[in-house]
């Protein structure tokens, strides 16, 4: 083969291979970057973040780097804030390797950014494509630069409380804290969970102090300082003091004062409450001329108005004793029945017994603490009416009574007395009627038989018999027959009819 013939080898050879570059298009673009987190300093310079390479491509081609999606200028000059190393290597092939690795100066802002890369081509057929690179998160370590320490429930506290405290700090990662807490000017180291939180689960007066939490971060300048400190107050009320206390016994009439003392990290408010109700918002409590209304629980309620829920009680019970109090209870009437209930209320203690004026009747009686009722149903006669009933209470220390005026019913509506008459009056007039009847019946009967026995001349007719006869039918004339109002004409006239026969 001659030198032509070589040469003709050679630019054959040379310009298939061109012609395979120019069909070599990127089917990969990688990105890298070092595992060690990304130090934030007081003088910070552009750090490494990734780097990004393509191979195999002809012609060669531009690497383009984007922040959180967002395109960065292309600056290959080395400065202070960010730029870009490109790198190019032609492979024995003909092909192109090329790199691109960027420098920026990061801040403590940019530890949730991502970047990525990407490669702008032309394919054979003439069409522009892109090739993206996978996303890249870099760790960023920076130092502390604010401590906060505070508490997580509201300021005000009280005896027994939950109270957490948490101490943060910006660095990353977050350092360790010491906590500790100021006495007599030094400090007194308490442990502390690495988390920077503190937990008092039920705080105690002797709780209340300074506390001084400290990051302990290596990194931070001397200049920043890592201290905080928390003052916690723990308000208290100490057991409320009744005098006298539990149960305390009062005669009627006279006067009590009952004391209430307390003491706190304030000055407490002192309320007295009966049933729930105020009754006095001093001290001292007095009670004067008790009575047995006055009787119940007094509850002497100490608080610190400052700090809700800060409330600490104690009772004491007055008890009354003394003669039964009448209470006003008024009776009810039954005017078409002439019926009246009668109602007796009295109080005291020892509990009364309630008696009444008339005592054959049955009194129906309850009782609640130190009260008695007794309810009286009774007829009301004309005797009682307008008359009084007397209702006596009465107990070990005395008694009382009460006078209830009856009230005045119409003389129709009374069943006592008159009624009883006037029943007598018509029971008698109807015994009368019927005797008259009776003797009309039986003298019509014997006028009739001697008439009968002159007609059939069984009779004598001489004189001395006429004459006896006529005495004797004369003697009829001397039946008297008392009458009432009611016929004493229809009988005159019957016995004149008679006399006329004869």
């Amino acid at each position: 083969m001659g030198a032509a013939s070589f040469n003709y080898w050679i630019l054959l050879t040379t310009a298939l291979i061109s012609l395979t570059a120019l069909q070599a298009v990127p089917d990969k673009l990688e990105i890298t970057n070092k595992k060690e987190d990304l130090v934030v300093t007081a003088h910070a310079t552009p750090l490494e973040i990734a780097t990004c390479t393509v191979k195999n491509v002809y012609p060669t081609q531009q690497i383009i780097w984007y922040k959180n999606g967002l395109q960065l200028e292309t600056v290959t000059e080395r400065n202070d804030d960010m730029y870009m190393a490109p790198h190019t290597l032609r492979e024995p092939s003909g092909l192109f390797t090329v790199s691109s690795t960027l420098f920026m100066k990061i801040f403590r802002k940019d530890n949730d950014s991502t970047f990525h890369c990407s490669v702008i081509y032309e394919t054979p057929e003439r069409k522009i494509l892109i090739l993206n690179s996978t996303m890249v998160h870099r760790n960023i370590h920076y130092y502390t630069e604010e401590v906060t320490f505070e508490l997580m429930q509201p300021k005000v506290i009280k005896e027994g409380d939950k109270v957490t405290m948490k101490c943060t700090a910006d660095g990353h990662p977050v350092p360790e804290f010491q906590l500790s807490k100021l006495q007599h000017g030094e400090e007194k180291e308490i442990p502390f969970s690495s988390n920077g939180i503190y937990v008092f689960k039920s705080i105690r007066r002797k709780d209340s102090g300074t506390y001084r939490c400290e990051a302990l971060d290596f990194d931070s300048p001397d200049e920043i300082n890592l201290k905080r400190d928390l003052v916690i107050t723990v308000n208290y009320l100490d057991s409320v003091i009744v005098h006298p206390s539990g149960t305390v016994t009062v005669s009627l009439g006279e006067t009590k004062e009952v004391t209430c003392t307390a003491t706190g990290s304030q000055e407490p408010k002192i309320m007295w409450l009966k049933n729930g109700k105020p009754v006095s918002d001093t001290q001292i409590l007095s009670l004067k001329e008790v009575d047995y209304n006055s009787q119940g629980t007094y509850t002497c309620e100490a608080s610190i108005p400052s700090v809700p829920g800060l409330v600490k009680t104690n009772n004491t019970v007055i008890t009354v004793t003394g003669k039964p109090a009448m209470e006003d209870l008024k009776s009810e009437y039954d005017i078409e029945h002439n019926k009246a209930t009668l109602t007796c209320s009295a109080v005291g203690n020892p509990l009364p017994v309630i008696t009444w004026s008339i005592p054959k009747l049955k009194p129906m009686d309850s009782q609640s603490e130190n009260r008695v009722t007794s309810t009286l149903l009774i007829e009301i006669t004309k005797e009682l009416s307008e008359s009084t009933v007397q209702c006596t209470a009465k107990n070990e220390v005395g008694s009382s009574m009460k006078t209830i005026q009856l009230i005045k019913l119409p003389e129709k509506e009374m069943t006592a007395g008159t009624g009883d008459a006037d029943h007598q009056t018509g029971t008698g007039s109807s015994v009368a009627v019927i005797a008259v009847v009776v003797s009309v019946v039986l003298l019509l009967v014997i006028v009739g038989l001697l008439y009968f026995l002159h007609k059939s001349k069984k009779l004598p007719c001489g004189r001395q018999e006429k004459s006896s006869l006529t005495t004797a039918e004369g003697k009829t004339e001397d039946i008297v027959v008392e009458m009432k109002n009611d016929r004493p004409n229809e009988e005159a006239g019957l016995l004149g009819a008679k006399s006329g026969k004869q």
